[in-house]
């Protein structure tokens, strides 16, 4: 198991014991930029090293919310139901100003890599016989 991955699990699973983010420290890492998406687009993500009491620093990514986009335990509580293979579990989040998530460090969205794509991975064939392929099928199910 990579780093990274090593970090994210003892993250989740010190998470998983203690909830409450009253312990956690947040430091952005990346400030001149922003992560870029498959597509060249910015990820609308910041890179951060998120550390909860105990453990080692990890390198996670956060999602900041906004005027018009707030983050609250009601967007959370609905968020963090969600089971599917290919979403990310949010890892903790903060009301603190507009509010924010903690996710693990990904390389792009999945729109992003759609648009990047320019859909000759996602779709074969042509005319009546143009269908999806079995690799985006797989992903979407």
């Amino acid at each position: 198991m990579d780093k990274d991955k090593e970090q994210y699990h003892q993250v989740y699973e010190e998470h998983s014991k203690n909830a409450s983010s009253k312990d956690a420290v947040l430091t952005e890492i990346n400030k001149s930029g922003r992560p870029m998406d498959f597509d060249g687009s910015k990820l609308g993500l910041e890179t951060h090293m998120y550390r909860m009491a105990g453990l080692s620093p990890s390198r996670m990514m956060v999602k900041k919310g906004n005027v018009l986009c707030r983050i609250s335990s009601e967007t959370y509580g609905l968020l963090c139901g969600f089971r599917h293979p290919n979403l990310h579990a949010i890892e903790n989040y903060s009301t603190r100003g507009h509010g924010w998530f903690i996710v693990p460090c990904v390389s792009g969205s999945h729109k992003g890599w759609m648009n990047s794509q320019n859909g000759s991975s996602m779709f074969q064939g042509a005319g009546q016989k143009k269908d999806i392929t079995p690799q985006f099928r797989a992903m979407l199910m």
